[in-house]
């Protein structure tokens, strides 16, 4: 229906007839009795309601992403350590944005930028960038992993490098 607001934990907290904090602590996990979890979870059902990822990470101060920048995506190599980092994140309960910067250091920075902005609460990336695009970025996360790449400059920004040999 267009138009209608969704509901908040403050609407079901009164339909449950219960406090807000009671209604947090049963879409966390907290401690609180059965017949009032599912009392909650009844009147969840009833409006329909959603918790706020958002209202949750700005709470919890964690984001629960994580971005990833590769330079491209249909690469064979880069397709399979898409594909290890999304498997890794589900398996932690984390998502994860994906994005290419195709080796331009100015898209790249505008990915770090937008990441930042979303609160990611870290960065895996194949760097294209120098290391002094890149110090800026570990100012703006502060979790961030390189992988494939080294920017020896950056010691403090840990690398996960390929074990191929032959890989060039």
């Amino acid at each position: 229906m267009a138009g209608q607001r969704s509901a908040t934990i403050k609407d079901v907290a009164a339909a449950a007839g219960v406090g807000i904090a009671t209604v947090s602590r049963v879409f966390s996990g907290g401690s609180v009795s059965a017949a009032t979890r599912e009392r909650v979870r009844a009147a969840a059902r009833e409006l329909d309601y959603r918790p706020s990822a958002l209202g949750r990470g700005l709470k919890l101060r964690r984001s629960g992403g994580i971005g990833l920048i590769v330079p491209d995506v249909t690469d064979p190599f880069r397709a399979e350590l898409v594909a290890g980092v999304l498997s890794c994140a589900r398996s932690l309960g984390e998502h994860v944005i994906v994005d290419a910067a195709h080796g331009d250091p100015a898209r790249e920075a505008e990915i770090v930028e937008r990441l930042a902005e979303q609160r990611v609460d870290g960065i895996i990336a194949v760097p294209a960038g120098t290391e002094a695009d890149w110090r800026g970025a570990a100012r703006v996360c502060s979790s961030v992993v390189f992988a494939d790449r080294v920017l020896p400059g950056l010691p403090e920004i840990p690398a996960v490098l390929a074990d191929d040999p032959g890989r060039v």
